[in-house]
């Protein structure tokens, strides 16, 4: 009986007619089978239910004849009762208006493959950071259970109870209160798919756009899927949130502070305590399932810091972006004291903004992560390339940082020349040829008089050109660009932000032959033999590569270790 009130009330407010008729009672007889939980469960709960097998979500009907696949347009308003807010309630009216009342996620009998992705989906949103109850989450699964024991009901009627005329009208009850779920969910789904297209940062959509994506049941499912990005990265994201969310707290284990510095072979009370909180950490996570064999043989438990307890320092270390030394340091010392919290917030951070990108992971691009110092081309969503770079300084308030951006590259010069800025020029080449009377010119520059009369100077290609033998050229307002370097020695750096704001792409010689190879415009041995020609050779592509320079603070090696990277940049 609280099963049929509580469906009566949400399919309309207080007051208002609904279109089905009054339900009649169930007879006893139906007792022994037991309904779905109607109410919102507890954190906990549903943090259980996630590791359990889901239901099945398809209605076994075959026997049955499908209900109606269309709203009668003046009862939307009361099923959207229960969709909030406001803004979102209308959105959701407008997209069942706009279809004449036909059903989006149903066909009268089972749900579409579009809605059992959307509702894998949202079961699985506290693994892309997002809580589902910011969809009414907890109340679809329940609809989504109710819906499949209705469904069970119907078919086992005729095996249950020799009732007579009386089936019939039990029958009838049940088909319309599976109308009631299906209405209901159907349109919960749709209110659930626009609050997703927000959380999850895909469109700003409103409910005529969103309509129009989800016209086709093939064009819904390629709107659900495209929700959250399909790329390697972030995948790798998400596996790194679930295994974070999962570990015990690093606090119980703390204080390393105060003491000496701590080498191998010194004997130090804090060694315990350090070698449990770095395992807490690092044991579960498939990069270090590769422990050196001599590690593995080396399970001390004393207090001495051994060869073991380095490597995994050493690991740890790696881990944020510090100097690999495997010495308990100061900088160690302060990254064993953030808060596991919030690494799981810095990781949620970083889905957020792979989520927000403008490649999102998908097809062929080239992305530069500034926190990472690394640039990679993606060709059909694998990266084919990883480039270490050189990204732009990071002190001052924003002087040569290099900028975000999403642009395409369109040409790529092989042995560019170069004029430098008046504040490079003034600020740096000018004082070195004033210490070095000819520096200038043993550089490969020659004087120019502009158009105003003011000195400048130009730097002819050749190796000692500041932008390398290849530059990467793209649209954007700052005038920045990949290219080379004749000097590769920064790239053997940990952190790398000493550029003026361009980025400097090591091997860009390689990075730009694969860019050619896939956009076209130039043959590898054309590239070589305009290479060896020291002359400046232009190149205009035939497909130009989408670029996206972002800041992601969280990146995942393919050894499976997590790396928790510095926010340089300070945003």
């Amino acid at each position: 009986m609280f099963l049929l009130v509580w469906l009566s009330a949400c399919a309309g407010s207080e007051g208002a007619p609904v279109r089905p008729s009054p339900l009649d009672s169930l007879p006893e007889s139906l007792a022994t089978v037991p309904p779905p939980s109607l109410s919102i469960s507890s954190e906990e709960a549903r943090q259980e239910a996630l590791l359990q097998e889901p239901p099945p979500l398809r209605l076994r009907a075959l026997d049955r004849e499908p209900i109606s696949n269309a709203y009668a347009i003046d009862d939307i308003d009361n099923l959207l009762f229960r969709v909030q807010p406001e803004s979102v309630r209308e959105s959701v009216r407008a997209i069942y208006v706009q279809r004449g009342g036909t059903f989006l996620w149903s066909d009268g009998l089972v749900l579409t493959p579009a809605a059992e992705a959307l509702l894998r989906l949202i079961s699985d949103l506290p693994d892309h950071g997002v809580r589902r109850e910011l969809v009414g989450a907890a109340l679809i699964e329940n609809l989504a259970h109710a819906a499949h024991w209705i469904s069970e009901l119907l078919g086992e009627l005729p095996k249950r109870a020799k009732w007579g005329f009386e089936s019939f009208g039990v029958r009838s009850n049940l088909a319309r209160l599976r109308l009631l779920l299906t209405e209901e969910l159907d349109i919960r789904l749709t209110g659930a798919a626009l609050a997703l297209v927000r959380l999850l940062g895909l469109l700003d959509v409103g409910g005529d756009d969103l309509a129009a994506l989800l016209q086709e049941d093939q064009a819904r499912l390629a709107f659900v899927r495209s929700l959250v990005p399909h790329s390697e990265r972030y995948e790798r994201l998400v596996k790194a949130h679930r295994l974070y969310g999962a570990m015990h707290d690093f606090e119980d284990c703390s204080g390393f502070a105060g003491g000496a510095k701590l080498v191998v072979g010194r004997r130090d009370p804090r060694v315990p305590c350090l070698r449990r909180r770095l395992e807490v950490e690092l044991d579960g996570l498939s990069g270090m399932r590769k422990v050196p064999a001599w590690a593995k043989d080396d399970r001390s438990e004393g207090d001495s810091h051994d060869e073991r307890l380095a490597w995994l320092l050493t690991r740890f270390q790696e881990s944020r972006a510090l100097p690999p030394s495997g010495d308990l340091d100061e900088a160690t010392i302060a990254a064993l004291s953030v808060p596991r919290r919030a690494l799981v917030d810095q990781i949620r951070t970083a889905m957020r903004a792979v989520r927000g990108s403008g490649s999102r992971g998908k097809g062929t691009y080239v992305l530069v992560n500034i926190p990472e110092f690394t640039a990679e081309l993606v060709v059909d969503s694998e990266v084919r390339r990883r480039h270490r770079v050189v990204v732009g300084y990071s002190y001052g308030t924003g002087g040569g940082r290099t900028k975000l951006l999403t642009s395409s590259i369109e040409r790529v010069v092989v042995n560019p020349g170069w004029t430098p800025s008046d504040g490079i020029l003034q600020n740096e080449l000018l004082p070195k040829e004033k210490a070095d009377p000819g520096y200038l010119q043993r550089e490969g520059f020659s004087r120019f008089v502009r158009p105003n009369g003011q000195e400048g100077y130009y730097q002819l290609p050749g190796d000692r050109n500041a932008l390398g033998r290849v530059t990467l050229n793209f649209e954007n307002q700052n005038f920045l660009y990949l290219h080379g370097t004749p000097d590769e020695t920064a790239f053997g750096y940990v952190s790398r932000a000493l550029s003026h704001g361009c980025v400097r792409v090591q091997d860009v010689e390689a990075f730009a032959l694969d860019v050619l190879d896939v956009a076209g415009g130039m043959t590898a041995t054309e590239f070589e033999r305009a290479l060896d020609s020291r002359r400046k050779v232009e190149v205009k592509l035939e497909r130009p590569v989408p670029i996206a320079i972002d800041y992601y603070r969280v990146s995942v090696a393919d050894d499976g270790l997590v790396r928790f990277l510095p926010n340089i940049y300070r945003f």
